[in-house]
């Protein structure tokens, strides 16, 4: 009798600096097998990525020699540096709140920085203090990805990582630090200020995955599968979404609303050329777009995507 090799499971971890992130690779290394990357040459990346991805420059020969049945890659790189040897469901990341983590950064940096001249004007001129997480997600949704969590909701940040993964992660957060606490008090009004306004995009993306994990949650607790959703209004005034499910080659029903019209009702089953970097499930079969007429257009009132099973909802503008 011939037996046939184990399918690989390869789930992507990314590692945004000062997220708690450290914490939840140190659960994955006690559970699974973990490779790092966090950058050229550098002691904490494995030596398989050293190889393959920065002295070959060859990722897919990276995950092609990856032996074990299931593996996580983790590290600081940018989410699209990986995105394409995974399935998007298979993809987790941690973000923080946006205050919080420059400070924090700010602080490691003081503590552990490699220069010596890194006072707070030089570190928020640099890109650490600007949009970090948003950088790192490379403009990818996050209600596209597998997985996002929340520093300050860990604990059931990793309710849902488990339940997506299949994993038994249990909450080793560490890196809490009461002198982080103690240096924002002491920041002058006019650098926290200037933190908020230079993290705009961090500061939306943050409030977006906290309303992401209210929903999820509420869906686990019903025992309601998850979707994954995104739409918007392209160039060529048509809206363009994307829906899909783990573990799921079905495409999706959907219903496109505003103003309680109903502008499509019908399946998300088309080819999507969207966020190209991402492995989507289905061959990307996954899309469909609806033409908007000028009258549709004028209106100001959110578009709602909506599953037509659960009601899992999708609000979106222009």
């Amino acid at each position: 009798m011939r037996i046939l090799p184990q399918k690989k499971q390869l789930n992507f971890f990314v590692h945004v600096p000062k997220t708690a992130g450290t914490s939840f690779r140190d659960s994955l290394e006690s559970n699974t097998c973990v490779i790092s990357d966090y950058g050229d040459s550098r002691p904490q990346t494995s030596d398989i990525v050293q190889k393959w991805a920065y002295v070959k420059n060859d990722i897919y020969s990276l995950q092609q020699h990856i032996e074990t049945k299931t593996s996580w890659l983790c590290g600081h790189v940018w989410l699209t540096k990986y995105s394409g040897l995974v399935p998007a469901e298979n993809i987790a990341t941690i973000v923080r709140e946006p205050i919080e983590r420059v400070i924090s950064h700010y602080s490691h940096e003081m503590r552990w920085g490699m220069s010596d001249n890194m006072d707070l004007e030089t570190f928020l001129r640099s890109s650490q203090a600007k949009n970090t997480q948003s950088r790192y997600l490379a403009g990818v949704p996050i209600s596209l990805i597998g997985a996002v969590g929340i520093t300050e909701d860990y604990e059931n940040s990793l309710k849902l990582i488990n339940h997506q993964f299949n994993t038994t992660l249990s909450n080793t957060l560490k890196n809490v630090n009461e002198d982080k606490a103690r240096l924002r008090d002491a920041l002058p009004q006019s650098a926290i200020q200037r933190i908020i306004e230079q993290n705009q995009k961090d500061i939306a993306l943050y409030d977006q995955a906290k309303a992401l994990q209210s929903q999820r949650l509420n869906f686990l607790e019903k025992g309601l599968p998850w979707t994954y959703m995104y739409a918007h209004v392209n160039e060529r005034n048509e809206v363009s979404g994307i829906v899909f499910r783990s573990n799921n080659t079905s495409p999706i029903s959907v219903r496109l609303y505003r103003e309680n019209t109903i502008l499509f009702d019908g399946e998300a089953a088309q080819y999507t050329s969207e966020f190209p970097d991402m492995n989507f499930s289905r061959g990307r079969y996954v899309g469909f777009t609806v033409k908007l007429t000028p009258s549709q257009l004028k209106t100001s009132e959110p578009f709602k995507l909506q599953c037509k099973d659960t009601l899992q909802t999708f609000y979106f503008n222009k």
